[in-house]
C-alpha cells in the first residue's frame, strides 16, 4: 500500500471542526499538520494506530484555533519514528508521558503555552525543546549537559525552581537558551558561556543572585542576546562586554549592580542596539564613547545615581533614551524621551524640570509630593 502524504496540507487551515475521527488514524501517514483548524476533544489514543509510519504530529502553531483538551496519552512507544511532535496553544493538562521522553527519535517538541504539570523528563535525543509557558516545576536535572544535540532550550514561563546546571555549557550545539520567568536561584554558571555556538541567553525575572560572570570573547562571539533583568545580581558590569562583536541587545534592568559604566562598552564597531541598565546602582557619568554607537536605538539608563550630560549621544538620533533627567535627578539630557525620577525620592516642586528636556514624549513621578502639573513646566 502507497503512503498517503497529503493530509499534511489538506488537513491544516482548512477550518475542520468537530472531534479528531478514529478513521484517520488508520491511514499510512508520515505526516499529519492538523493545525489552524477547530478542532475539539481530546487527543485520542487511536493516534497509536500509525505506529511506526508516523514521523511528525502537528495540532498546535503559532495562533491555532484548535480547541483540544485533556491529557497527552501515554502512546508513544506505538510511534518509534516520531521525530516531531507539536500541541501548542492547546487547553492540554496533565504530565509529559515517559513514553514520550522515551522517543528515541524525537528531535523537535513543542507544546507551548499548555497547561502541562509535572517535573522536566530526560529527552536524550532531543534537538529543540519549547516547553515555555506551562506550568511545570523542579530543578532542570544536571544531567541535562548530556542531551548532546540541543540547540534550543525555552523553559521559560513555568515554575522551575533550584539552580542553573553549570552542565549545560557541555552542551556544544546549543543556540538558545530560555529560562526567563522562573524561580531559579543560586549564581549564573560562567559555563553556559563558553558554549561556542550560543546566540541567545535570557535569565530574566528569577531570583538569581552573585555577579553577572566575565563572557570570554573567543568563546561568546555569537552571543546576540543577553538579558539578565530583574534579578538580585550585585557587582559591576562585565569589562569585557564591549568586545563581543555580535551582542546587539544587552538588559540587566532592576538588579542591584554598582560600579561605573565601562569605558568601551559601546565603540564605532559596536553591534548594541538595546541597552538596558535602568533601575540599578551605577554611578559615575555616561561613558564619551557611547557617541560612537552608531545603531543603538534604545538606551535606558533610568533609576542610577548616574550624573553628567548625555548630550553627547543626542546626535545618534537613538529612538528611546530613558534617564534621570528630572528635577531630582542629575543627568542633563536635552534628546530624552523617557525622563524618571527615582520612585524612593518623593519628589518635592522646586524648578520647573522640562526646561532642558525639549523632546520629552513621556515623564515618569509617581509617588510624589508636587501640588499641581504647573510645576513641571507643563502649563
Amino acid at each position: 500500500m502507497a503512503y498517503c502524504f497529503c493530509l499534511v496540507q489538506i488537513a491544516a487551515g482548512y477550518g475542520l471542526s468537530g472531534l479528531l475521527p478514529n478513521e484517520l488514524f488508520s491511514l499510512e501517514l508520515q505526516w499529519l499538520f492538523l493545525s489552524d483548524n477547530k478542532i475539539t476533544g481530546t487527543i485520542p489514543e487511536a493516534m497509536a494506530n500509525l505506529g511506526a509510519n508516523l514521523r511528525g504530529f502537528m495540532l498546535g502553531g503559532i495562533g491555532t484555533s484548535n480547541l483540544l483538551t485533556g491529557t497527552i496519552p501515554d502512546i508513544f512507544d506505538n510511534l518509534p519514528n516520531l521525530e516531531s511532535f507539536n500541541v501548542d496553544n492547546l487547553e492540554l493538562t496533565g504530565t509529559i508521558p515517559e513514553s514520550l521522553s522515551n522517543s528515541r527519535k524525537l528531535e523537535y517538541l513543542s507544546m507551548i503555552r499548555n497547561q502541562i504539570e509535572g517535573t522536566l523528563p530526560t529527552f536524550a535525543s532531543a534537538r529543540v525543546l519549547l516547553l515555555f509557558s506551562n506550568k511545570l516545576t523542579g530543578t532542570i536535572p544536571s544531567s541535562i549537559g548530556e542531551w548532546n544535540n540541543l540547540t534550543h532550550m525555552l523553559f521559560n514561563d513555568n515554575g522551575f525552581t533550584g539552580t542553573i546546571p553549570a552542565s549545560i555549557g557541555s552542551l556544544s550545539k546549543l543556540k538558545k537558551i530560555d529560562f526567563t520567568s522562573n524561580h531559579l536561584s543560586g549564581t549564573i554558571p560562567p559555563e553556559i558561556f563558553e558554549v561556542q555556538d550560543i546566540g541567545l541567553i535570557t535569565l530574566g525575572s528569577n531570583a538569581l543572585t552573585g555577579t553577572i560572570p566575565t563572557i570570554a570573547t573567543e568563546s561568546a562571539r555569537r552571543l546576540e542576546w543577553l538579558n539578565v533583568q530583574d534579578n538580585l545580581l550585585t557587582g559591576s558590569l562585565p569589562q569585557n562586554l564591549g568586545k563581543l562583536p555580535m551582542l546587539w541587545s544587552f538588559s540587566a534592568t532592576s538588579n542591584h549592580l554598582t560600579g561605573t559604566i565601562p569605558q568601551d562598552l559601546l565603540s564605532a564597531n559596536s553591534s548594541m542596539e538595546y541597552l538596558l541598565l535602568g533601575d540599578n546602582e551605577l554611578e559615575g557619568t555616561v561613558p564619551l564613547s557611547f557617541k560612537e554607537g552608531k545603531k543603538l536605538y534604545h538606551l535606558e539608563l533610568w533609576g542610577n545615581n548616574l550624573t553628567g550630560s548625555l548630550d553627547h549621544i543626542c546626535s545618534l538620533n537613538i529612538f528611546t533614551v530613558a534617564a534621570d533627567c528630572t528635577a531630582d535627578g542629575k543627568i542633563m539630557c536635552s534628546c530624552c524621551q523617557f525622563c524618571c525620577g527615582k520612585e524612593d525620592t518623593r519628589l518635592e516642586c522646586t524648578t520647573p524640570i522640562l526646561s532642558y528636556t525639549y523632546n520629552v514624549r513621556v515623564l515618569c513621578l509617581e509617588r510624589n509630593r508636587m501640588k499641581s502639573l504647573a510645576c513641571v513646566g507643563v502649563i
